[in-house]
Order: C-alpha cells, then structure tokens, then sequence
C-alpha cells in the first residue's frame, strides 16, 4: 500500500519465534533493521524520511522469510 514513509507492519506467527525485519532500498542498501523476541504477534511502527519509490521489507524467521515491496509516495 503507498505511503509516505509512516506505516504499521504487523507480523503474525504461527507460534512464538524471533523475527527480523530489514527494510532495503533496490539497490540494496540497508535503510532500517528491527527484531522481536519471543512473541507470535508483533506490530512495528514505522516514520522514516523515505523519498518517493520502490523499497523491499524483508521478514525472516529461522523458519521462514518473505519480501513485501514497500511503496513511498
């Protein structure tokens, strides 16, 4: 969903783990790393001064990991 660099991102696991969320600009560049601990849910928020485009959110478990594209207007 486009925003403009404030966004919530909510992760949901199956049971409770450790998670790491890095957020990468296409060149892949990191811009932002966060971890939680011991929880199945968890809700980060995010307000980063990000110029307008394309950036990937990467989500990884020792399980498991995803990439969602993140789009700043």
């Amino acid at each position: 969903t486009p925003n403009q660099g404030q966004c919530g991102v909510d992760v949901q696991l199956s049971s409770a783990a450790e998670v790491y969320l890095s957020l990468y600009d296409l060149n892949g560049l990191v811009l932002d790393r966060r971890e939680g601990e011991n929880a199945a849910d968890y809700s980060f928020d995010y307000n980063l001064p990000l110029q307008s485009g394309s950036y990937l959110l990467l989500v990884q478990t020792a399980l498991e990991r995803r990439t969602v594209v993140v789009v700043v207007q």
